[in-house]
């Protein structure tokens, strides 16, 4: 879908990292850190690009992903 935006989060506590695409005029684009934790239930640390991807690598090396 064309005009979307991406988020990249660390979740800590699972060793685990997602990429959302975002809806730019969606709640979700405004959202913090804060509310996508209480969303997830899970701890959700905004990173960047580069993060995501050091970070994923680092899970699948642990076999956490």
């Amino acid at each position: 879908m064309a005009g979307l935006i991406k988020r990249y989060f660390d979740m800590p506590d699972n060793k685990a990292v997602a990429e959302i695409d975002i809806i730019p005029s969606s709640p979700a684009a405004a959202a913090t850190e804060k509310d996508f934790t209480e969303i997830c239930k899970t701890t959700m640390r905004e990173i960047s690009k580069a993060e995501y991807s050091r970070l994923a690598r680092k899970y699948k090396r642990q076999g956490q992903i």
